[in-house]
């Protein structure tokens, strides 16, 4: 059986980027943590954003478990 999780079903995805634009220049360059929700057709929400890599993995594996959903690290265990 394979954990591979094809990207037209509905899926739930923890990214990471790097804030480049806020109101307050301190965030910018701070790494931030998104949960999304990506729906068959690609059209995504961001459910959740943090600054902790292990708050987001626990957020996901929660909302994951009550969508009944497949969840997807594009992280790469990014810490």
């Amino acid at each position: 059986m394979s954990n591979v999780v094809p990207l037209h079903t509905r899926h739930l995805e923890i990214d990471a980027g790097v804030i480049s634009d806020a109101e307050n220049p301190a965030d910018i360059g701070q790494d931030l943590f998104m949960i999304l929700l990506v729906e068959a057709d690609g059209a995504y929400s961001m459910l959740w954003g943090g600054r902790s890599r292990p708050a987001a993995s626990r957020v996901a594996g929660e909302l994951a478990a009550d969508f009944g959903l497949p969840l997807i690290d594009k992280t790469g265990g990014l810490q």
